[in-house]
């Protein structure tokens, strides 16, 4: 998580401050880019991307279910852009199934 934008910094440490380092882990298939990361639930089967842009201060967000069949490695249950820092934690908390 070094290279990441210290914006995604604050989430991630503010997400696993509040509800357990492991209970959200970093699962990460976007290394290249500063503006977004994969966390995924203690079990590794739910997905959430979070994504950033500098210049605004929503965000978007792709959620991952596992797969219904053997077609695609995972099933999309939802992508929301230009969400709030709360819209995003409450989308967040309840597809990995975290409490608080």
């Amino acid at each position: 998580m070094m290279e990441k934008n210290q914006k995604i910094k604050d989430i991630v440490i503010y997400l696993q401050t509040k509800y357990g380092a492991n209970n959200i882990l970093i699962q990460d298939h976007w290394e290249s880019s500063e503006n977004a990361i994969g966390l995924i639930d203690n079990s590794g089967r739910y997905l959430a991307y979070i994504s950033i842009r500098e210049d605004e201060d929503n965000y978007y967000l792709a959620l991952e279910d596992p797969p219904i069949d053997n077609s695609f490695p995972y099933s999309p249950a939802g992508e929301f852009n230009n969400i709030s820092l709360m819209k995003l934690e409450n989308l967040i908390s309840k597809h990995l199934r975290l409490r608080n």
